[in-house]
């Protein structure tokens, strides 16, 4: 009976040691304790932010390297021209004896319109030669330019090749950001083409251009 007694009485002090333990931890006595909670947390956060930055670089690939570089070269063209319109005569053409009488009446007439369009282009030297399409800027009375930092200059015509769909503007100013010119003979045959722009005139709200 006292061989009984004596194991549960070392069995109850075991059983306050351990309880006094946990208290202790879960009180914050035991400093060390919290030091190692802390350690394993900004192990966990350091190794999500390591992973992130492997994902986001991993993210990265020759389109979005070549947008970054060129991206600011991009600009919005903002064309007023006038076009001819042919208008219809609303009489009956085939009754002779009213067109000997009233010819002006049968005569089409040909009027002019004001038209705004808009598209885009790239600045492709630092003294503000632009690049953009002939039919973008065709009968242009008026063109204006919007850089991706909001502000608008005035261009001239340079030239124009309708066949090709190529016109070369120019803006006055210096140390404009271009793209250089490449090297169309060492383009490969199906290899990835990106079209950048802003035809939407959209720089006003954003300053990125679009990119397919």
């Amino acid at each position: 009976m006292k061989r009984h007694v004596g194991y549960f009485l070392i069995g109850l002090i075991g059983a306050s040691v351990v309880v006094w333990s946990v208290l202790s931890w879960v009180s914050g006595d035991d400093s060390s304790s919290i030091e190692l909670v802390d350690e394993v947390i900004a192990q966990d956060t350091a190794d999500i932010e390591s992973v992130n930055t492997k994902i986001n670089i991993g993210r990265q690939n020759a389109i979005t390297y070549a947008v970054a570089k060129t991206e600011l070269a991009v600009v919005s063209i903002n064309v007023m021209a006038y076009e001819k319109v042919v208008r219809r005569s609303p009489f009956d053409r085939q009754d002779p004896f009213w067109r000997f009488m009233f010819p002006e009446l049968f005569r089409d007439q040909i009027i002019e319109r004001e038209v705004k369009s808009i598209g885009s282009g790239f600045i492709i030297s630092p003294d503000g030669l632009i690049l953009t399409n002939a039919h973008v800027v065709q009968n242009a009375r008026e063109i204006i330019v919007t850089m991706s930092n909001g502000a608008n200059l005035k261009a001239s015509m340079i030239g124009i090749d309708a066949i090709s769909d190529v016109a070369l503007l120019k803006i006055d100013g210096t140390d404009f950001p271009h793209i250089e010119m490449g090297n169309s003979d060492d383009v490969i045959i199906g290899e990835w083409a990106i079209a950048m722009g802003n035809p939407f005139g959209l720089f006003a709200i954003n300053n990125k251009p679009t990119v397919t």
